[in-house]
């Protein structure tokens, strides 16, 4: 190992792995610091070198998100910030990932993240959603994807003006975030665009969640009327036809799809199956949600 290392040309670290599941890092710095003390190849050359092992390393499935890779890095005691990270996949030693390539794959994505982000909301739009979808199907686990639309949004837009129609946007995002939050460790949102937003969760039990949606939304929703609008229940506008009809104040629908993790499909299916159930919510003319199960 010594020898390998005086002529290598890279900083890198000495990965033990016994039996195909790593057993731990040492790193170049380290190695030869101990080779560096007095009688230090004497006392080390014939010596295991799983003796100079100082912690446990940092390992991280495959699959793992980036996000929580870079968190628990940053984690680690300043001594060890720099080692190298295991990545197992199936429980076996599959490579490594340096701090280097942390920082340039997160730069990568905060890059992508800012070119796809809606420009109103700032959350993910459709490349994202598509690229989380991906993620969570890769899990081969159970997990629920909501589609979340406000009905008669245009003719609210139409009535008050594309600003009151923005405001409507950014408070509805931050609701489904606050919700989010409260309820769910881990959660996807994203804004496919207009009043259509999706949310991801790792669970098969969405129902909580829309409950709360569906409930805040209920108080929330008035604020955007006029008094006289609230009393009234109602807008009185034309609709597409050009015919002047009556309107019910906007309403959340929630179309909650289950997909069982040894269930494929792709992002298009998914889509179409959420305006079937949307279109079921939306004849209720009310706030709620339909869940079913992906078949």
């Amino acid at each position: 190992i010594l020898d390998y290392l005086r002529h290598s040309q890279e900083e890198t670290d000495i990965i033990l792995v016994d039996e195909g599941v790593a057993a731990g890092v040492i790193s170049k710095d380290g190695f030869l610091s101990h080779l560096a003390t007095n009688y230090g190849v004497s006392i080390y050359s014939r010596r295991p070198i799983k003796l100079l092992i100082e912690s446990p390393p940092l390992q991280l499935d495959y699959y793992t998100p980036i996000a929580d890779v870079t968190r628990l890095a940053m984690q680690r005691t300043s001594n060890h910030i720099y080692d190298s990270i295991i990545i197992t996949k199936k429980g076996k030693y599959y490579g490594i990932a340096t701090i280097k390539d942390l920082l340039k794959i997160s730069s990568q994505i905060e890059l992508n993240y800012a070119k796809d982000a809606n420009p109103l909301t700032t959350l993910p739009g459709k490349k994202m959603i598509a690229t989380e979808f991906g993620y969570y199907q890769s899990q081969q686990k159970p997990f629920s994807a909501i589609y979340v639309d406000l009905d008669n949004f245009k003719v609210y837009n139409d009535t008050y003006g594309f600003d009151a129609g923005d405001h409507v946007l950014l408070a509805t995002a931050s609701l489904l975030t606050r919700c989010l939050r409260q309820l769910c460790p881990k959660y996807f949102i994203g804004h496919i665009g207009g009043d259509d937003f999706i949310l991801f969760l790792p669970e098969e039990a969405p129902q909580k969640l829309c409950d709360e949606i569906t409930r805040n939304f209920t108080s929330t929703a008035k604020n955007f009327y006029t008094k006289e609008h609230q009393s009234q229940g109602c807008i009185t506008a034309k609709n597409r036809q050009g015919e002047t009809t009556t309107f019910p104040l906007m309403t959340i629908s929630l179309a909650a799809i289950i997909i069982k993790g040894d269930k494929k499909c792709d992002i298009e299916t998914l889509s179409q199956k959420a305006a079937e159930i949307k279109k079921q919510c939306k004849a209720i003319w009310e706030n709620n949600y339909i869940t079913e199960v992906l078949q």
